[in-house]
């Protein structure tokens, strides 16, 4: 009978969870597309989470786990942005962005081993807390009755990564504690931003005709990593500030 009734008042109140996921604005063509490019952003997740746990363990060399691994980052992902995307190279650049996403995650390795030291749940919190508000943007840009909204975000979030970049320089030269915070919280803000306008983006070229899953699905990869980075580190500093003050 509760049930019932929960259901009665559901109806009520206008509720409509089939609605509220409602995909039909998007045509079937634009569907398989981005199920390929989500389906290629979990692979490269996956992926990117063994690389950072062998360099944890100590399966990759030290000398690979720093700067080195950041500039194989950028050159093979020049190189992936380079290469035609004709079905003879589909299989040559899924294994350039499935190697991009392995070193991603060794270069993060040393960040992780840092906020494990602080406390080891966090790194579970931050990806939990990372796929939900990744999931909440994605859809809230799938499903926005206005399919181009968001695009309109590209300006302001230009000028927002200046601003990023000048504020984070201020805090480098000064050792402003503020300013530092301030390019955390700026900088997850302008990442939830970009997560909204890539996702619109990805759809409109799809649209227009173009179907490289795996450039857009490269577009998302980078948003989610800079996002969990971000949560990890707000979550780590929230908790090492807690520890201080117990200690004192």
């Amino acid at each position: 009978m509760d049930f019932m009734r929960h259901r009665t008042d559901s109806e009520r109140s206008g509720f409509d969870l089939q609605g509220l996921l409602d995909f039909s604005a998007l045509e079937k063509p634009v569907k398989q597309h981005l199920t390929k490019v989500y389906g290629a952003l979990a692979m490269a997740s996956t992926i990117c989470a063994a690389g950072a746990y062998c360099a944890i363990q100590g399966l990759v060399p030290a000398i690979f786990t720093g700067f080195l691994s950041l500039i194989a980052v950028l050159g093979l992902t020049i190189w992936l942005i380079s290469t035609e995307p004709s079905p003879q190279n589909q299989d040559k650049r899924m294994g350039m962005f499935m190697g991009v996403a392995a070193l991603m995650g060794i270069n993060m390795a040393g960040l992780i081993e840092m906020v494990i030291a602080i406390n080891p749940q966090i790194v579970f919190t931050a990806l939990m807390v990372t796929t939900v508000v990744f999931t909440c943007f994605s859809l809230a840009a799938l499903l926005s009755g206005n399919q181009r909204q968001f695009l309109y975000l590209g300006g302001i979030l230009s000028s927002g990564l200046m601003s990023l970049m000048v504020i984070r320089l201020i805090g480098m030269l000064t050792g402003s504690k503020i300013a530092m915070d301030l390019t955390m919280y700026l900088g997850l803000a302008i990442l939830c931003g970009f997560v909204l306008f890539d996702t619109q983006m990805i759809v409109m070229k799809c649209r227009a005709g173009d179907r490289d899953y795996i450039k857009h699905a490269l577009d998302l990869f980078i948003d989610a990593v800079g996002l969990f980075k971000h949560i990890m580190v707000l979550l780590a500093q929230k908790e090492d500030r807690r520890n201080n003050k117990r200690r004192n």
